[in-house]
């Protein structure tokens, strides 16, 4: 469904995703922006992704709980309406954000949520890109084989699609 006015939603979470890292709270404004202009528009995609920004907006700031319930909102309201996208990308950041947090079992979960979606989705890149968190993840866990076998399986799917910055 086309909603009228909703590139700018867009617009603001472009806007938001380019100066998250350098200017946090910008983008956190722009995000709660995209927010209150996708309940306006009823644009539940766009509201997915809008929380999905808070998150990222707020782990960047270092307000982990916040990060953690945005992107948990932003997952709620994507597997209901399923929104593969917005659920891929979000079991990247999430298994990122519990990496950090040295919460290793959830890390993991999360990727190989985002394995079997992309593997789903027959998106290659994805399935590499999950495979190399997965590995970085069994680093830490101290599992070097199971680490070196996942780093293998990602650098062959990048060298196939001739991916040089993947390898």
């Amino acid at each position: 469904m086309i909603v009228v006015g909703q590139d700018k939603a867009e617009d603001l979470l472009k806007k938001a995703a380019d100066i998250a890292v350098t200017n946090y709270d910008s983008a956190l404004k722009l995000s709660e922006q995209a927010i209150e202009l996708s309940l306006k528009q009823k644009d539940d995609h766009g509201l997915a992704l809008s929380y999905k920004m808070k998150g990222y907006c707020y782990y960047f700031t270092g307000n982990y709980p916040a990060a953690l319930k945005f992107y948990q909102k932003a997952e709620k309201l994507a597997d209901e309406r399923e929104y593969k996208d917005v659920l891929l990308s979000l079991h990247n950041l999430q298994g990122t954000f519990y990496k950090k947090q040295n919460r290793l079992k959830e890390a993991r979960s999360e990727f190989e949520k985002g394995i079997k979606l992309a593997v789903e989705l027959k998106d290659s890149t994805g399935i590499a890109s999950f495979k190399n968190d997965i590995g970085l993840v069994y680093e830490l866990e101290q599992r070097p084989e199971d680490a070196i076998t996942n780093f293998k399986e990602a650098f062959q799917i990048y060298k196939n699609k001739g991916d040089k910055g993947g390898m």
